[in-house]
């Protein structure tokens, strides 16, 4: 492939490697959000649970069942709260890995321009080398 093709593939490389880099960085937010929701609703069920532990011994029994009910409410909250977090958690990393992915193909078509680049430069110079050593023969003759 010619040094332009090359360019033309690693330009597009680089904007899809954006347009990942962008997305991943909305996922993590969105994983950090699951997170603090998580945390902010295990806060709340512990302040929830201590209150009851203050206070139950007044109630009624209709009271506390209710209050009980409430608990387990928050437990079932918790437990979907963490399956969310997990199954954001697992496409941050997917897209981390295609991210990655789409890092190393840039690379490798940076290191093919480089090298083609290179080997131009080399080829130029052997044929400038060329020249000037018939240049200098017919000088001599």
């Amino acid at each position: 492939m010619e040094n332009k093709q090359l360019q033309l593939v690693k330009n597009q490389a680089e904007e899809k490697q954006k347009k990942l880099a962008k997305h991943f960085e909305h996922a993590m937010n969105f994983v950090q959000n699951e997170r603090n929701q998580l945390e902010q609703v295990q806060n709340y069920e512990q302040d929830y649970l201590k209150k009851i532990k203050n206070e139950e011994r007044s109630w009624s029994a209709e009271t506390t069942q209710r209050y009980r009910q409430f608990c387990h409410q928050l437990a079932q909250t918790i437990t979907g709260q963490k399956i969310k977090l997990a199954e954001a958690e697992d496409k941050l990393d997917q897209m981390r890995k295609h991210l990655w992915g789409q890092q190393q193909r840039v690379n490798v078509l940076n290191d093919l321009i480089e090298r083609g680049e290179k080997e131009h430069t080399q080829q130029q110079d052997k044929i400038l080398q060329k020249e000037l050593d018939e240049f200098a023969l017919r000088q001599y003759r």
